[in-house]
């Protein structure tokens, strides 16, 4: 696979040094696990950028201009593992003052405690208690998280959202790619630790009969979609497979490739400029899709 651009040089440094870490961890239970990397995205966060509040187990960032009435839905990644909506309320409180829309979090109990049809369920309930037909949100999810939205989206709440925005999504039953091969260690997401996630929600998307890259997918259920991918991504191409399928079925869809990102890159955006200007794509995407 040949990269026509370089990784980010504030990532390519940044990862030096994660990986020089990585190499000397010693295993510990998932706990303990969650925690340290709860850690090291806290000491690369920026601030809260906006009032946040909490409210029945929702995390709700408010802007200090609402531009847009319709909120944003956001569902995180991390594997079904890993993060929060703490974890992220530092990226999140950022994207609310650059799209001027109220940002609505939704975490959900983590795998491997909890099965993955538990955690559909309990976002399925979350989800229902906020959707407000009047003001119909977008729905954003990363990663597995976007797994979860675009289930979310082309299903149970088919037509409850005015867009659909995916973030280096989960797409696929399989992990035949190459993407897999030529970043599959070093890059924030390696291979090895992926295939260890996929364990938890395959079954489940076998089970269900849900492929998002299969030509029967319920491609006309989804509201207008845009995608992330990200160049030095695990995920990459299974994200430009399903980008090549929506445009095959005729979906609304909108593409943007960051191609000197890694996977998670939002993360990061409050201290490496080259990931801040990539949220700020996202941010455009979300401020100017016709909805």
């Amino acid at each position: 696979m040949t990269q026509t651009q370089p990784l980010a040089k504030d990532f390519a440094n940044l990862l030096a040094v994660r990986n020089m870490m990585m190499s000397a961890r010693v295993a510990n239970d998932a706990d303990d696990d969650r925690a340290r990397v709860a850690r090291w995205i806290s000491g690369l966060s920026a601030p809260l950028a906006c009032d946040m509040r909490e409210e029945a187990g929702v995390r709700r960032f408010y802007p200090d201009v609402v531009r847009d009435p319709q909120p944003i839905f956001y569902l995180h990644g991390g594997g079904l593992v890993y993060y929060s909506t703490a974890v992220f309320a530092p990226f999140l409180s950022a994207l609310c003052q650059q799209t001027g829309r109220e940002i609505y979090a939704f975490d959900y109990p983590k795998a491997p405690e909890t099965p993955m049809q538990d955690c559909v369920d309990a976002l399925e309930r979350q989800l229902a208690e906020w959707i407000t037909p009047a003001r119909p949100p977008a729905l954003v999810g990363d990663s597995v998280g976007g797994l979860l939205a675009l289930w979310f989206a082309s299903g149970p709440f088919a037509g409850a959202f005015s867009s659909l925005h995916l973030i280096y999504p989960v797409l696929a039953r399989h992990h035949d790619f190459a993407s897999f091969d030529a970043f599959g260690q070093g890059y924030l997401l390696d291979a090895q630790t992926m295939r260890g996630f996929a364990r938890h929600w395959l079954p489940w998307c076998d089970a269900q009969r849900f492929d998002p890259l299969d030509t029967g997918f319920a491609w006309r259920a989804l509201p207008p979609c845009t995608v992330h991918t990200a160049g030095y991504d695990v995920l990459k191409d299974e994200g430009l497979a399903f980008v090549a399928k929506a445009r095959e079925q005729g979906c609304s869809l909108m593409h943007y490739h960051h191609p000197a990102m890694p996977h998670d890159f939002c993360l990061y955006a409050g201290k490496l400029p080259s990931a801040q200007r990539a949220v700020d794509v996202i941010a455009d995407a979300l401020t100017n899709r016709t909805e």
